[in-house]
């Protein structure tokens, strides 16, 4: 975000849309999505819930045996590289590794949504969340968690001045520009014999769109907010390191 990094700890980033109730859609959607996205999204896949229906009766309510009912359809790339999701109002768009720039990922998500937007109608999104969700790997611990990002607060004293282990936090910031709110979390992961930060930034809008010219204003000022939080959340001499090849 911003500059573009040598080693950027990006793992993912994602655009959701959530439509208002009065938006038409059926289940037919998703196979009209596909038939027009399937040469870019060859691989389909859904993820299923499994409903209980009941038979109820004066003295006692029974489970009849359970149907697998469909949660969500998500069209991927060959390579793994992206995903579009949809279910029941909900159209998400993520973007992995490689992620190359900004632009191209906003003219994704803008060619998604026109596609989607076409095929139910009249729309309305009551609620739009562009998120970015990084991994900063960590050398062999014990380490000065300080040395790679800013927002570890180890200000504990007394008993509970302790070698910290581990930590979660997370916090909203409101904002104006664009109205909605920044969900900054951050938390220490393991992952095998390693161990490393986990810096999510989602912003979340606070207005209703009925206009699809609103978007990439929108859109660019919510990325433009997670940059800046981005930057301002790790050591200086750390995100140097990323624009270094030899990082």
């Amino acid at each position: 975000m911003g500059e573009v990094l040598a080693s950027p700890p990006l793992i993912e980033a994602l655009c959701e849309f959530f439509f208002a109730p009065q938006t038409t859609w059926d289940w037919t959607l998703p196979d009209r999505l596909y038939a027009q996205i399937r040469d870019e999204f060859p691989v389909k896949t859904q993820t299923d819930s499994v409903t209980f229906p009941f038979h109820v009766t004066p003295n006692q309510s029974v489970a009849q045996p359970g149907t697998r009912a469909p949660d969500r359809v998500q069209f991927k790339r060959a390579d793994g590289s992206a995903m579009v999701q949809v279910a029941p109002l909900l159209l998400v768009v993520n973007h992995l590794k490689p992620y190359q720039e900004w632009e191209r990922f906003r003219e994704l998500i803008i060619g998604m949504f026109s596609r989607y937007a076409d095929l139910v109608g009249p729309w309305k999104v009551q609620r739009i969340g562009l998120r970015y969700i990084n991994r900063v790997l960590l050398p062999e611990r014990p380490c000065d968690l300080s040395d790679f990002v800013t927002v570890v607060n180890q200000s504990l004293s007394g008993v509970l001045a302790r070698p910290l282990s581990g930590f979660y936090q997370r916090y909203e910031l409101e904002h104006d520009q664009p109205a909605g709110t920044l969900v900054h979390q951050s938390g220490i992961v393991r992952e095998g014999d390693q161990e490393a930060i986990m810096l999510d930034l989602h912003f979340i809008s606070a207005v209703e769109v009925d206009e699809a010219s609103v978007l990439v204003p929108w859109l660019n000022d919510a990325h433009d907010r997670i940059g800046e939080a981005f930057v301002a959340s790790l050591n200086p001499d750390y995100y140097a390191s990323l624009k270094r090849r030899d990082g």
